[in-house]
C-alpha cells in the first residue's frame, strides 16, 4: 500500500507514465500477498476452533461478518477518497497495517 500511495503521489506530481505500471504492480502484489496470507484465515477459523455440532453456525457467522466488514470498507473508501484526496486515500490503511 505504501508503494501504491507513493506511485499515485508521483503521478500527480507529473513524474511520467511509469507510475501507472508501479501502481498496477502494487495492487496486484497486495492482492496476491493477501490471498496467500490473511485472506483464507476467516474460512479456517470455524474448522479449527468450533466443535462439529456448531461448526456450520460459526462458519455462517464468520462469513457474514467478513462480508459486512468487506462491504463497509468498499462503501467507505469513496468517502475517504473524497475527504483526503486521491493521493492520500490509502494513508489510513498504511498507518493501521504498519
Amino acid at each position: 500500500l505504501a508503494l501504491l500511495t507513493a506511485s499515485l503521489l508521483a503521478k500527480e506530481a507529473g513524474f511520467g507514465a511509469w507510475t501507472v505500471q508501479i501502481t498496477l504492480a502494487a495492487v496486484i502484489g497486495f492482492v496476491v500477498s493477501f490471498a496467500i496470507s490473511l485472506g483464507p484465515i476467516p474460512w479456517q477459523i470455524a474448522n479449527e476452533i468450533f466443535p462439529l455440532r456448531c461448526r456450520a453456525e460459526a462458519q455462517c457467522l464468520i462469513a457474514s461478518l467478513c462480508e459486512i466488514f468487506s462491504a463497509s470498507v468498499a462503501l467507505g473508501f469513496p468517502v475517504l477518497q473524497q475527504s483526503l484526496g486521491a493521493t492520500l486515500a490509502f494513508t489510513p490503511s498504511i498507518v493501521v497495517l504498519a
